[in-house]
Order: C-alpha cells, then sequence, then structure tokens
C-alpha cells in the first residue's frame, strides 16, 4: 500500500512538471511559426509567453531578437540576441546569433570591428558629449567616441572622467565573437553657489566659520593707498618750498623801505600761513595712508567663503 502510494505522488508530480514544459513546447514553436509567416506581433506574443515561463532558455530571445530585426527595433534586438549568448555560449545557434548582433549594429550606426573577432571580445564607447577618457582595469583606452577595440572576454568596470562633468563607471559583459557597446549619457557636474553681491553681508553661519581669521587688503586697495600717500608727500615738499619762499620774502624786506617792505612781508606772511596748511594737510594724508599693517584689518576686503564671497567694509572677521 506504502509503495502504490508513493508511486502515484511521483506520477502526479511528474505530470505536473511536464505541464509547463508543454505549455512552453506549444508557445515557442507557436511564435516561431508565426515569425515565419510574417505574423510579427503574434510571434511576439507567443515568444513572449514562452519566455516567461522559462527566462532561462536561449530560443526564445533568440527568435524575440529576429522579430525586433524585422520591426526594425535595433536596440532591443541587440539585447536579445546578447541574453540568448550569454545563456549558452557553446550553442549550435551560436554563429547565426553573433551574426545577429551585428546585423542589428550595423543597422543601428554603429562601428564594426575591422576584422572576425573569432573567440576575441571588443568593446566601444560613446557618450552624450565626445571627449571624455576612458579607463578599463586602470589602462586608459582614449577619449570618447571610442571604436571598437579588443579586450578580454569577461565582466569589466568601464570608468568615465571629463572636466565638468561628473565621472560614471559603468559594469559591462564583454562577450566573445560580438562588439560589446557602451553608452553613457554624461551628467553635468554641478556649478558652484553663485558670489554674494557686493555690499552685503554674509549668513550668520559663514561670518561665524570666519572667526579669527586675518585677511590682508586687495591690491588695488594698497595701489590706492600708495597713490595718496605720494601726494601727501607732495603736499608736504609744495609747504617746504613755501617755507623756503617765505624765508627769501623776510630777507628782502629787511633791505628795503615803504610800500615795498609792506608788500615783502605780506607775501612773507602769506606764504608762512599756506606753507603750514599745506605741511599740515600733507602730514594728515600720510599719516592716514601709510603702509598697510598685515595684522590690520582692511578697509575694503573680499573674503572666499564655502560657496561664494563676501565683500566688507572694516569690521573684524
Amino acid at each position: 500500500m506504502l509503495v502504490r502510494t508513493v508511486v502515484l505522488v511521483l506520477v502526479l508530480v511528474g505530470v505536473a512538471a511536464a505541464r509547463p514544459s508543454s505549455e512552453l513546447t506549444r508557445a515557442f514553436q507557436a511564435g516561431v511559426d508565426a515569425y515565419r509567416l510574417g505574423k510579427l506581433d503574434e510571434a511576439k506574443r507567443h515568444l513572449e509567453r514562452a519566455r516567461s515561463l522559462d527566462p532561462t532558455l536561449p530560443g526564445p530571445h533568440r527568435f524575440l531578437a529576429a522579430v525586433a530585426q524585422a520591426e526594425g527595433d535595433w536596440q532591443g534586438c541587440i539585447d536579445a540576441a546578447r541574453t540568448a549568448l550569454e545563456l549558452n555560449p557553446r550553442s549550435q545557434e551560436l554563429a547565426d546569433t553573433r551574426k545577429l548582433v551585428e546585423a542589428c549594429r550595423r543597422s543601428a550606426g554603429r562601428a564594426a570591428y575591422p576584422e572576425e573577432l573569432g573567440e576575441r571580445a571588443a568593446i566601444a564607447v560613446t557618450t552624450s558629449v565626445p571627449g571624455a577618457t576612458v579607463t578599463i582595469g586602470g589602462l586608459a583606452y582614449g577619449g570618447t567616441p571610442l571604436a571598437p577595440r579588443t579586450i578580454p572576454v569577461g565582466v569589466h568596470e568601464v570608468a568615465l572622467d571629463k572636466a565638468g562633468y561628473l565621472s560614471q563607471q559603468v559594469t559591462v559583459n564583454a562577450l566573445a565573437g560580438v562588439v560589446t557597446d557602451v553608452i553613457v549619457e554624461l551628467e553635468p557636474a554641478p556649478e558652484p553657489a553663485p558670489a554674494a553681491r557686493a555690499g552685503k553681508s554674509a549668513p550668520a553661519a559663514d561670518r561665524g566659520s570666519l572667526a579669527g581669521k586675518r585677511h590682508v587688503a586687495p591690491v588695488d586697495v594698497i595701489a590706492g593707498r600708495e597713490r595718496r600717500r605720494r601726494r601727501g608727500w607732495i603736499l608736504i615738499g609744495t609747504g617746504g618750498v613755501l617755507v623756503a619762499t617765505a624765508g627769501v620774502t623776510g630777507v628782502l624786506a629787511t633791505g628795503e623801505d615803504g610800500t615795498t617792505r609792506t608788500a615783502l612781508l605780506a607775501g612773507a606772511g602769506a606764504s608762512l600761513v599756506a606753507s603750514a596748511v599745506t605741511l599740515g594737510l600733507g602730514v594728515w594724508w600720510v599719516r592716514q595712508n601709510r603702509a598697510p599693517d598685515p595684522d590690520a584689518v582692511p578697509p575694503v576686503a573680499v573674503v572666499p567663503v564655502e560657496g561664494g564671497v563676501v565683500v566688507t567694509r572694516g569690521g573684524r572677521f
């Protein structure tokens, strides 16, 4: 009795396991027949059903690639044919499947390898913006667009770098006998935050981050200060000349009489007053615009901070 029960269970399990296989066979054969009759929509429906029943079988993928080729879906053709090659790299249909990949690549306008690859693999790299550096396994392969180049069969990490764009890394499986395409959309790198407008103070967080820092005044401020100092020295020199003039006129006045002496003394007095005012202004200007102290707070400073710059007038920061 026990033996009969075990046998019955095994028979039922075998029947249950056979049902999907039988359904798969019918769906796959129906898809192949529809494809050969040119009924592409019907063929795709049956082949997709067969693929869903057993995604590990290469046959449905190979015929779905043929359907995609007939419909002009070049990328769909390439993807499905490559899947068939990955699932069974020793298939009796291997040569035809490789030819299908290359035929769809040519139709898509992609460069072919100039000779037979045999059991070698090749890779081609294109980016949305040309000029990206391609690095594979630490070796530089050149810039994009990269024409098909031989590469060892297997999985590789492809790194892409271009100034002004985010670096990207793509994992690819280079298959024997076909060119593996790497097509990447480069994304622009984030631009730095715009500089703070002149005359506006930094946010509180930025001002706090500058505590204890000292900054020397910009070159244009120093140059302006030096020009004003030179003017001050010119005024001091002019005052000295006026002092000398007053002395000369005073000496002349001692040897004259009457109106001439009065005029000379008046001129000497005016020269002394003018020299005093000129000397005073010159000394004040020189003192106000003396050489800058690196530790002193500049009258105007442009201070770089994270995210921009801060333009300040006086104040310690």
